[in-house]
This record gives C-alpha cells, sequence and structure tokens, in this order.
C-alpha cells in the first residue's frame, strides 16, 4: 500500500525488485489496480484477476 501523496510506476516496481529477487522472477507486465478482488473467503478472486487482465489486453 502506498503512503499518500506517493506514487509508484512499473519502472520504481521493477528496480525495487531487481535489488531484492532473481531476475526471472520480474515480471514482463505489472498492472496497478486500486484494490485486488477477493472471495467470500477472503482469497485472491483469480477469476476477477483473469477478467480484469483480459479487459485491460482487449482494450489495447
Amino acid at each position: 500500500m502506498l503512503v499518500p501523496g506517493e506514487s509508484l510506476d512499473e519502472q520504481d516496481l521493477r528496480a525495487h525488485l531487481a535489488g531484492t529477487v532473481a531476475s526471472w522472477w520480474i515480471p514482463e507486465r505489472i498492472i496497478v489496480v486500486d484494490e485486488i478482488p477477493k472471495t467470500a473467503t477472503g482469497k485472491f478472486s483469480k477469476v476477477s484477476l483473469r477478467a480484469l487482465v483480459q479487459g485491460r489486453e482487449a482494450a489495447r
């Protein structure tokens, strides 16, 4: 979660990850969302996330 007034872009995130994890772990695409959709049990909703990604790819 970002501190109010701060911003984050893909390059900043990649730079941070480059010093933390192996290079092959850094994702090719990064999508920034306000909130990650969750199921009723609190787990990440993979169905909703896939739909979100497909919607953004169709908009390209």
